[in-house]
């Protein structure tokens, strides 16, 4: 298992998961956007031999991010069914840190919905904390967004040094 960038050509396996996981899936239009995104942000995809799939069948977990002004901000993240509790989603949030690191992002931040008990417990055991709620965020079905924060206290600026 290889986690790495995201390529086009991994799109259309993307988006047979998207609609296996989520009640309202990205369209092939939103992940060309996020693609394309040049303000500091991408995809990482977490890849069964590693290699450059010439058709992305062997895609088994993918992440969306950005990081704009000190902050990195995790869009999506899925991993395919046969592949959960395997440690996958783990690979991609600390791919998803190192980016931040990179991009000197103070925080990463995150919506998950409320009935997700699941990947709830996933981030609290990578160090997120609930910063507050969204009401009536998502839809199919009607339910909040629980938005979590997990701090990068080694990209914070020392005031006291400037």
């Amino acid at each position: 298992m290889q986690i790495r960038k995201m390529y086009e050509t991994d799109i259309p396996a993307i988006l047979v998961h998207e609609l296996e996981i989520f009640p309202e899936p990205w369209s092939k239009v939103a992940f060309l956007d996020s693609l394309d995104f040049s303000g500091g942000g991408g995809f990482v995809v977490a890849h069964e031999n590693g290699e450059k799939p010439k058709d992305g069948s062997e895609i088994v977990g993918y992440a969306c991010y950005y990081s704009v002004a000190g902050e990195t901000h995790l869009t999506n993240i899925a991993v395919a069914e046969s592949y959960r509790r395997k440690k996958v989603a783990n690979r991609l949030l600390e791919a998803i840190f190192a980016e931040a690191k990179a991009a000197s992002s103070e925080a990463v931040f995150l919506e998950v919905r409320e009935s997700s008990v699941g990947a709830q417990k996933l981030y609290a055991n990578h160090g997120f904390t609930e910063l507050y709620r969204r009401r009536r965020y998502y839809s199919k079905p009607t339910e909040d967004a629980i938005v979590l924060i997990k701090e990068l206290p080694e990209n914070v600026q020392d005031a006291s040094k400037n």
